[in-house]
């Protein structure tokens, strides 16, 4: 298990009712454990404090205790047990039976994800394996890639499906006992969590790199359009199995979900990441420019929101990327004063969004394109003899 998916456990798993974190002090008892692993390096002894958080979050029937402890359990075991990621799998498993809600929104989340990281572990041996049927008593070892896949894509969507109940569990509700992070606004419901952690998923190549003739590509231009518009797009597919595919469906929910918002943050942020992905992955042949005029189109319609910092900057590294082609000396003529012109858009961003994630990126690339440089060619000479 991955130092990823501790970190995301611990800012799902804070979850907690105040009723039931009333009944034990769950954060002494974690420090314990975190004392005894990270101080002392004693995981026998860290592992023993686990098992007792859990049978005492069973008891007072905690299930986000319950299920830290057994994230925390699995991690521990690793290191000193045989085939500790499909026994750790099998024990999440075993929990998500029992599990009430959203206790079994986050376990099939938390369970895709063991699953995928299975797969990056071990994908160089397990694109050499034969096709198999899935059986839940089976072992990882017998699984192909395309096995993983499945299991994994039905665990994120599984994570997903009560949205009702995701969407009405706001994270403001717990302040208390929630580790907050610099982006807290942008997710502002267990939905929006869960649903961007599938989407680290459902946004990779790794399936989609072995596709076939017929397979779903992003080749809609109405993919690069307007958030209302997007949203209500039926985009069509018979390859329902898609990665991509999958994205796009879970773009147009959380684009559903927010674009009403009376703050806007969440949905500037939520169409920037959109449009990357559509740009990455679209094969249309002017989608550079269906890209430009749809960042464009963004900060016209929020120029007055910091977060749309982010999407000037995204324009003016395109436009910096077309800059770079300008080459006299081969012909290249175009974009003789790209660069200038990059430049003031930069400075523009930084005034006018001081702070902004945006605003920090231009900075970046401002000082690249200011920083001095000298080079020099010379033509070979061969010596006689």
């Amino acid at each position: 298990m991955t130092k990823t998916i501790i970190s995301f456990i611990l800012v799902l798993f804070t979850l907690q009712l105040s009723a039931q974190q009333k009944m034990t002090n769950y954060t002494a008892l974690w420090k314990k454990v975190d004392d005894l692993v990270q101080k002392s390096g004693l995981t026998k002894s860290a592992l023993e404090e686990v098992n007792k958080i859990y049978a005492r979050a069973k008891k007072e029937n905690n299930a986000v205790q319950q299920i830290k402890a057994l994230v925390y359990k699995g991690n521990l075991s690793a290191e000193n047990t045989e085939n500790a990621d499909e026994k750790n799998i099998s024990v999440l498993l075993t929990e998500l039976k029992s599990a009430k809600e959203p206790a079994g929104s986050l376990l099939n989340s938390i369970i895709a994800q063991e699953y995928w990281n299975y797969l990056q572990q071990n994908r160089w041996k397990l694109y050499n394996r034969t096709a198999t049927a899935i059986k839940n008593t089976g072992t990882l070892e017998e699984w192909t890639a395309e096995d993983l896949h499945i299991v994994i894509t039905k665990h994120f969507l599984a994570s997903l499906e009560n949205k009702k109940l995701l969407t009405a569990t706001k994270l403001s509700t717990f302040e208390p006992i929630i580790i907050k992070g610099n982006v807290r606004q942008l997710r502002p419901t267990l939905y929006d969590l869960l649903a961007h952690n599938a989407l680290t998923y459902f946004s990779n190549t790794e399936r989609e790199i072995r596709k076939a003739a017929g397979d779903f590509e992003i080749d809609d231009a109405i993919a690069f359009t307007e958030a209302s518009t997007f949203a209500k797009h039926p985009f069509k597919t018979s390859d329902s199995s898609s990665l991509f595919f999958n994205a796009l469906l879970l773009y147009q929910e959380l684009t559903a979900l927010h674009q009403n918002d009376a703050a806007k943050a969440a949905l500037i942020d939520l169409e920037i990441k959109r449009l990357e992905f559509v740009y990455e992955h679209a094969i249309n042949s002017n989608k550079e420019d269906l890209y430009i005029a749809a960042l464009k189109a963004l900060q016209k319609k929020y120029n007055n929101e910091p977060a749309v910092a982010q999407a000037a900057y995204l324009e003016s590294s395109v436009l910096f990327n077309r800059a770079q082609a300008y080459a006299p000396e081969s012909g290249q003529t175009e974009n003789r004063f790209g660069l200038v012109t990059v430049k003031a858009q930069l400075e523009e961003i930084i005034k006018k969004y001081p702070g902004s994630e945006g605003a920090a990126n231009a900075a970046g690339l401002l000082q690249q394109i200011e920083r001095k440089e000298l080079s020099m060619q010379t033509e070979k000479v061969n010596v006689p003899g």
